[in-house]
């Protein structure tokens, strides 16, 4: 165990001084799996099920044939599931006025401006996650689409108004991994992705909002940026039981999208052949500048063949999975918290995801 501890620290040292070129707050380009939200997140150092590429190259190494398709659509509240529904019932119950809302009497307007300012940072996103996969022998594809809305309340300075954050990928992915000696067995692997971005930042008054016919109709799809990212990752396996893995994501970025690398540390725990525990530290070096508790996921699956339930904190956020195994299609849903600011408590996102998968996994 101490030199597989040993080998773990290299591996660590050697990722984290692989130069990389810094643009703060700019999103990974990053497809997460629903049934590691389940479980807080957490599988850095999970290879057990699933497609992993995105959280751990060196998982190829160690997974048979898989070919599937599956799509995930989510949606969430920035404050919470409740403040979201309330954002939706303030325009559905005002359109009419915010319609006309320059006609309006001046303490009627103060009156909307007061309901609105209640539900200041407050609002709604909406996620899609379609992809295909395919693996075989230490290679591992997955072609893919990262779709992210976000419309939230800005109480402002002379008016309220509605923020839109959105962006979508669309790229693929493609790992290699293989078993390596050096006196005990462990994996080693790499992945290289490449992906098409647009991203749109808009802010509308809410006459404008109400307007609007749709999200498609003011996202600027002209304007495309192109980004390359290599993942370098690692798994050691230190007992039968305990696995270890280390990735630094984003290592290397080539192109206009540039985030800061992250380096993640994980750890597995086998308790029983059904019964997976995992954990992971991510982004070691904090070059999201956020606190400690916002780097930490952890979580367990209990696999009951048909049945495989999921549990576990993601950044100190409860989450709950459930997923229904009939072979060739295998249906998840999943509960998450997150936090979108620097500290816990700061803005709090609730999410809730169903994914379809056709497939052999």
């Amino acid at each position: 165990m101490k030199r597989a501890l040993t080998i773990a620290s290299l591996i660590a040292a050697s990722v984290a001084v692989v130069p990389s070129v810094s643009s703060a707050s700019v999103p990974h380009s990053f497809r997460h799996e629903v049934f590691a939200l389940g479980m807080g997140g957490a599988y850095t150092a999970g290879a057990w099920r699933g497609s992993a590429l995105f959280y751990n190259p060196a998982s190829v190494a160690a997974k048979r044939f898989h070919m599937n398709v599956p799509v995930r659509f989510e949606f969430g509240g920035v404050g919470g599931l409740t403040q979201m529904k309330d954002v939706v019932n303030f325009f559905k119950d005002n359109k009419s006025d915010l319609e006309r809302i320059d006609q309006l009497p001046s303490w009627r307007v103060a009156e909307l401006d007061r309901e609105a300012e209640k539900l200041d940072g407050k609002g709604g996103t909406i996620r899609a996650f379609p992809a295909i996969r395919l693996g075989w022998r230490g290679v591992g594809i997955q072609s893919y689409a990262v779709f992210d809305g976000t419309p939230q309340m800005n109480s402002g300075v002379f008016q309220p108004r509605l923020d839109l954050n959105a962006y979508s990928d669309i790229g693929v992915i493609a790992a290699y991994g293989r078993p390596v000696n050096l006196g005990m067995l462990w994996y080693a692997g790499a992945s290289v992705k490449y992906f098409n971005r647009w991203q749109t930042t808009r802010s509308f008054s809410l006459e404008d909002a109400v307007n609007t016919p749709g999200l498609g109709d003011v996202v600027d799809l002209k304007n495309r940026q192109t980004g390359i990212g290599v993942d370098l990752g690692a798994l050691v396996p230190v007992t039968r039981k305990v696995t270890l893995g280390v990735v630094a994501q984003d290592a290397v970025t080539l192109g206009d999208v540039n985030p800061d690398m992250s380096l993640n540390l994980g750890v597995h725990y086998r308790v029983l052949p059904r019964l997976n525990l995992v954990a992971d530290y991510r982004d070691l070096l904090n070059a999201s500048d956020v606190s400690v508790p916002m780097h930490v996921h952890m979580g367990g699956e209990l696999d009951l063949t048909l049945l495989r339930l999921r549990g576990g904190f993601y950044q100190g956020y409860p989450t709950a999975g459930v997923g229904v195994n009939l072979w060739l299609i295998k249906l998840d849903a999943v509960y998450y918290g997150r936090e979108r600011g620097s500290k816990l408590g700061y803005e709090p996102e609730d999410n809730v995801a169903v994914e379809l998968q056709i497939g052999l996994d």
